[in-house]
């Protein structure tokens, strides 16, 4: 035990981030989460399911910019809760993840989530998640979101959509990634192919990543009613990315 007198011992931190992007982060408050470094008998399937049975603890990995691979385990009710206030936009959402090593020795990592592998059985109960180390210059899946629907006349008159991508590969300059990349629809014709090019709304410090193929920026096509409502005979058939 310490005499009453003495100062504390504060934790050692190592920080994988930047000044400059510490500073940006500020600005934004980026979300945090906890992990703790796995002892060496915490590695393994088996080890990894005693973690997973206890409650307590939900198994994962941070890996990424040519630095070491940790073994972490994050507390259970903490990532519940984010995965739950989140949803389907967590995997595109930057952390700080505060590591404790060990020893009293911290390590702020900037992350992005990269898979969440969740049980077969209660698919929304995760047992294995995987961290990348966040990297401006890497490209990133965003998804997909509609908007001005309810002002699309042939919507309206019984059209509908036929999405064919919910996923958008983006870059960003920032230190965020966008929750989605929206497509405006409200004046869109029946026949139209809804493209990257013509209909999506890009924020700020974001641009969107090179097609990898001719089809890759083509995100929907929008129907018009087969009882002959909102058709437009004069839609150009040729897909413009």
């Amino acid at each position: 035990l310490r005499a009453a007198a003495a100062a504390p011992v504060l934790p050692r931190w190592k920080s994988t981030v930047s000044t400059a992007e510490a500073e940006e982060g500020d600005k934004g408050m980026l979300p945090t989460l906890s992990a703790t470094i796995r002892r060496n008998n915490e590695i393994g399937s088996r080890a990894a399911r005693r973690l997973r049975e206890s409650g307590e603890f939900i198994p994962g990995q941070v890996m990424g910019n040519a630095e070491p691979t940790f073994n972490i385990k994050l507390p259970a009710g903490e990532l519940l809760k984010e995965l739950k206030r989140q949803q389907q936009v967590f995997l595109n959402k930057v952390y700080d993840l505060e590591l404790d090593m060990g020893n009293g020795e911290k390590r702020l990592e900037r992350v992005v989530a990269q898979e969440v592998k969740t049980e077969p059985v209660m698919p929304r109960r995760p047992y294995d998640i995987s961290f990348v180390r966040f990297n401006p210059r890497r490209v990133y899946e965003v998804a997909v979101k509609f908007v001005n629907e309810d002002d699309c006349i042939v919507l309206k008159r019984g059209g509908f959509m036929l999405p064919l991508r919910d996923t958008v590969r983006v870059r960003t300059l920032t230190d965020q990634l966008p929750d989605y990349i929206e497509f405006d629809v409200s004046n869109a014709q029946a026949g139209e192919v809804i493209t990257v090019k013509k209909r999506a709304i890009v924020p700020e410090g974001v641009s969107i990543a090179a097609p990898r193929n001719a089809n890759e920026h083509v995100i929907a096509v929008i129907q018009g009613s087969r009882r002959g409502g909102a058709r437009n005979e004069n839609v150009d058939e040729n897909v413009d990315d």
